[in-house]
């Protein structure tokens, strides 16, 4: 393979494997949070803490969020505003979007992870879809280890995402100030450890 050729395989490769953890990061988020909620026990007056209805959606777009920033793409938009395809929303990338954007029709991060393997597949050469299940297994666990190490991050955007339903770029990027960013192949052991207080206020909002 030509060194032009090694590049291009090595972008879609590292493009692809960052799409999937962004993507795992929801679901991964969200299923923490339920189990969270379901281990939950009265206090010994026999009250139980209230949840949001709402935490488990929005724990699942923070979770979206925190790992998007760490991997270098800022977010424009995280919403859990029901639309017509969507009950929340994280949108990534260069390019803003209007506060009542929606997903496409059919879209869902299991589709997404579907399609980016394929790519990453196709790039290593895989001949069965063992190998593939490895490396999801793998990026899986990789992503679960973003989410231990910047957990306080997660809770920040997702209880302010309960209060505001709706955040766009600035608001965002205050929420996570302090978030170290990472390069597009970036390994959890490589990011270093972030401080946040996630009841500090936040100026122009």
């Amino acid at each position: 393979m030509t060194p032009a050729g090694e590049n291009l395989r090595a972008t879609i490769i590292a493009n692809s494997e960052r799409s999937i953890r962004i993507s795992l990061a929801g679901p991964l988020a969200e299923k923490r949070k339920r189990a969270e909620i379901a281990a939950a026990k009265p206090d010994e007056a026999g009250w139980r803490r209230h949840y949001d209805p709402m935490s488990w959606l929005a724990f699942h777009e923070a979770g979206h969020a925190v790992v998007c920033r760490l991997l270098g793409q800022p977010v424009q938009l995280i919403s859990i505003v029901p639309r017509a395809n969507s009950a929340g929303r994280c949108v990534g990338g260069d390019t803003p979007v209007p506060l009542d954007s929606d997903s496409s029709a059919g879209a869902s991060d299991r589709k997404h992870i579907a399609e980016q393997m394929e790519w990453v597949s196709f790039a290593r050469g895989y001949s069965n879809r063992q190998q593939a299940r490895a490396t999801l297994r793998r990026l899986r666990r990789e992503t679960n280890e973003l989410l231990n190490q910047h957990w306080h991050f997660v809770e920040a955007v997702a209880h302010r995402l309960l209060v505001r339903l709706e955040m766009e770029r600035q608001e965002v990027e205050a929420c996570l100030a302090g978030l170290r960013l990472g390069g597009t192949t970036a390994h959890p052991e490589l990011i270093a450890a972030a401080v946040c207080d996630p009841l500090m206020p936040l100026a122009d909002v």
